[in-house]
């Protein structure tokens, strides 16, 4: 966990108020602390739930897509690989109507990671 890491959940969080609860509830859990990893793991459950809106998740995976630099292994690119995409390829189906809104960098490695993990 890096201090970029926290302030990229905070920046999600805050730029996507609908996400609120599910902080508070993290924060609840934690003692007060966001354990970044563990945060955008639960950001892809709600989301394959159906717990986010639709607007709330084209808009946080937007900038997710312009964070995520699949050339580097930055703080924030892992951290969206590892806690979110990893996540969410474990708990959608190839199928899910959620794939058709989750943008190309972030559909590319998606794909990458679950015909590895499926092999």
């Amino acid at each position: 966990m890096s201090e970029i890491q926290v302030a990229f959940v905070g920046k999600v969080v805050f730029e996507n108020p609908t996400l609120r609860p599910l902080l508070a509830d993290h924060l609840n859990a934690n003692q007060g602390e966001i354990f970044p990893y563990a945060f955008m793991s639960e950001l892809a459950k709600c989301i394959s739930e159906g717990g986010v809106d639709s607007e709330s998740t084209k808009s946080m995976l937007a900038l997710m897509e312009s964070s995520f630099d699949t050339q580097n292994d930055d703080d924030v690119s892992n951290l969206i690989a590892v806690g979110f995409v990893e996540s969410l390829v474990a708990l959608l189906p190839e199928t899910s109507s959620i794939w058709k809104i989750v943008p190309p960098n972030i559909k590319e490695f998606a794909r990458a990671w679950g015909n590895q993990e499926w092999r």
